[in-house]
């Protein structure tokens, strides 16, 4: 009987699903703002944790293994963590994020281009969310040419809210302290 029961815990927690983590990251520019990606918005950057290994995509390497957040100086401004939600629940494997690994950083932010990404449309595009009408409204927008404003997509913060609404739970983390870049997350 005992043996009966080791082999159903193991055979359950083979079946069990991952736990995701998605990170949240606000990020500073040179004088120290705050740099909003829209009106009164808290996050500017977004990373996903798919079976213990956290990926994101970045302006030099498109999507790639995040490492450890030693070094965003290509971007310009330092970042900070400001959280992580995560749901066991949600069934995603590596071979999930295998179509997308190498693809290039989406600079015009063009949901339908299957060719490039950002991090906000990794992590929908992974998790099933759909995009929503998105109105560029920050200067940090206007230098992007191309972008058109009003078009598909999903900001950090509509993210955070949708991932909210779909049962993901606040893992918070309190760094308080100038801008810390958030080595020890990982």
């Amino acid at each position: 009987m005992k043996i009966i029961l080791i082999l159903l815990l193991c055979l359950c927690s083979f079946s069990a699903k991952a736990k995701v983590k998605v990170a949240f990251f606000e990020a500073y520019d040179y004088t120290g703002e705050v740099i909003r990606l829209l009106p009164k918005s808290e996050f500017f950057h977004v990373a996903i944790q798919i079976e213990g290994v956290w990926y994101h995509t970045d302006q030099e390497d498109g999507v790639t293994v995040l490492k450890p957040f030693k070094n965003f100086s290509y971007l310009g401004p330092e970042y900070k963590l400001k959280a992580i939600l995560f749901n066991e629940s949600i069934d995603i494997s590596q071979s999930s994020i295998a179509p997308f690994l190498g693809l290039p950083f989406d600079f015009y932010y063009n949901w339908f281009d299957d060719t490039t990404v950002c991090c906000t449309e990794l992590v929908a595009k992974l998790i099933d969310i759909e995009p929503s009408q998105s109105f560029f409204a920050s200067q940090y927008w206007e230098p992007a040419s191309g972008l058109k404003r009003g078009g598909l997509g999903i900001s950090p913060d509509e993210l955070y809210t949708e991932l909210l609404k779909r049962g993901f739970q606040i893992e918070r983390f309190d760094f308080k302290g100038s801008k810390n870049m958030c080595k020890a997350f990982l």
